[in-house]
């Protein structure tokens, strides 16, 4: 990348939005859903943009799948598929959100970001009991798997990873009867629907983007979670 007309800055692209296009994903959200100030392209950088229209067809098209009749199992796997688990539909859970989905939210705190190398985290959170992997339930897996690294970012949070491919997998705040898995790990039943809205609930604006006054980079925080707002081309209903 040769810079011209960065004005000394590093610009910022949305890359692989045929991965997503199932809604969207975070597209909608990012910057308004605007092309303008920054590019956008369905695949790699010598793709084709993608264009203001484009994503709201995408967001139009997604509010039909989400009402659509859900599964009652998610699968949710790292890229290596050293870490797979099974998460089952949640019943009349006092810790989830009042439509029996479970809450998702984005964050912009410090230690995810300085823990995942990126600016924004994208966790669902999930009572430990309807979590397990395909061989053992989910305390096994925390206290005795080789599979899983583990981190602790404070005294009573302690994060997991993949040990094979480095994948976040795991958010846990010591004595919570919930734990966090990061969203990009889950297997949509519907294709490249990476909100997967049927299953989950996300935050609405303005608490769809925690610990925005941790952000680095402000500006691009607080157009991420505005673009959450009821008349954003991917709102958050």
């Amino acid at each position: 990348m040769d810079g011209k007309g960065l004005d000394g800055r590093l610009n910022r692209v949305q890359l692989w939005v045929d991965d997503v296009k199932g809604d969207g994903g975070a597209v909608g959200w990012i910057n308004h859903g605007r092309l303008v100030g920054m590019d956008r392209h369905w695949k790699g950088r010598e793709s084709g943009l993608v264009e203001d229209k484009a994503v709201q067809d995408i967001s139009a098209d997604s509010r039909n799948l989400s009402k659509e009749s859900p599964s009652q199992q998610l699968t949710a796997a790292c890229h290596c598929r050293n870490i797979m688990l099974l998460i089952s539909r949640p019943g009349d859970e006092a810790l989830t959100s009042d439509n029996g989905k479970f809450e998702a939210g984005l964050d912009a705190c410090t230690s995810c970001r300085t823990v995942s190398g990126f600016e924004v985290t994208s966790w669902l959170t999930v009572p430990r009991h309807l979590i397990r992997s395909e061989t053992t339930d989910l305390d096994n897996l925390l206290e005795k798997s080789s599979k899983l690294g583990h981190y602790k970012t404070s005294a009573n949070v302690s994060r997991y990873f993949c040990a094979a491919c480095g994948a976040t997998i795991f958010y846990y705040k010591h004595g919570l009867d919930t734990i966090d898995i990061g969203t990009g790990l889950l297997n949509p039943p519907n294709e490249r629907t990476v909100r997967v809205e049927n299953w989950l609930a996300w935050e609405k604006y303005p608490k769809g983007v925690a610990y925005q006054e941790d952000a680095v980079d402000k500006a691009f925080i607080t157009k991420l979670a505005e673009g959450m707002q009821p008349n954003g081309p991917s709102s958050v209903e």
